[in-house]
């Protein structure tokens, strides 16, 4: 073989071996038992995580964190592409938090089509009677039946932005409007909310409402029994690398299930 080719095949084994097993040499037990803040948050752990301030092998992929950054600011956890919530409280001990609506008043109106209908948020069943929905309409062509409790959110031509409770989106048919508006968010509020909302200050009223937030309980989903049976064995939920399969990061390694009773026990 040739003695430049021979060297040349040489010096890419480290770089491969280094990608095989690069990921394996990660201490997950270590790293992902330290919590980690994000805004205004403190000492996070399973099941969120956060680009750049905590690994997602470390969390469940569906409670992802961004706008860490800046610690006077609530994070935004990220329920779905188009959904993004403000998380302005959140307790794990109890697995509630409190999330609100972006405030869509001075910018453009959005684009999206997204209701707050994941398996893993939902309203505690004590709260969900005390809540109604509300949908918020963007960029919808003028017609009859329209309410007046519109949006100023920026939005060209003749189309327009308002906001509706289900009786008066049933009630005037606006479901129709759906395929027609540029964009639509379903998102919960209280019942008894003041009827301030449906006045001439409706909108800052409305503003005051979402900026409050919804308390809602959150899950693991399929996880849920995984995580609990990896903690009684002294393991930290986690997932795996590049995927969404859960694992069990342990003193002696990640394991699929659970932690070796032994290693969990502390025995030699």
């Amino acid at each position: 073989m040739d003695f430049t080719l021979l060297l040349a095949f040489s010096s890419l084994i480290p770089i491969i071996i280094a990608s095989v097993s690069g990921d394996e040499a990660i201490d997950y037990f270590t790293v992902c038992s330290q919590p980690f803040d994000c805004g205004n948050k403190t000492n996070l752990s399973y099941p969120f995580w956060a680009t750049d301030h905590r690994r997602r092998e470390c969390g469940h992929p569906d409670f992802e964190l961004i706008g860490c950054g800046n610690g006077n600011q609530h994070p935004v956890l990220v329920v779905t592409e188009s959904l993004h919530l403000r998380l302005i409280a959140v307790n794990q001990s109890s697995k509630t938090l409190t999330v609100a609506l972006p405030d869509y008043r001075y910018t453009a109106c959005p684009r999206i089509n997204a209701t707050l209908s994941s398996t893993l948020l939902a309203p505690s069943p004590l709260e969900a009677a005390a809540l109604q929905n509300l949908t918020l309409f963007f960029g919808c062509p003028s017609r009859a039946g329209i309410p007046d409790t519109r949006l100023s959110c920026s939005v060209a031509g003749d189309l327009v932005s308002f906001y509706a409770n289900e009786t008066v989106v049933r009630d005037r048919d606006l479901g129709g409007l759906l395929e027609s508006c540029t964009g639509r968010v379903v998102f919960p509020i209280p019942a008894d909310v003041d009827g301030g909302i449906w006045g001439r200050d409706g909108e800052a009223q409305l503003q005051r409402v979402l900026d409050s937030g919804v308390n809602l309980s959150y899950s693991y989903g399929g996880y849920q029994v995984l995580c609990e049976q990896c903690g009684e064995f002294g393991g930290l939920c986690g997932t795996a690398a590049g995927g969404s399969t859960f694992l069990c990061h342990c003193l002696a390694g990640s394991q699929p299930l659970s932690c070796p009773v032994s290693i969990a026990a502390g025995a030699p």
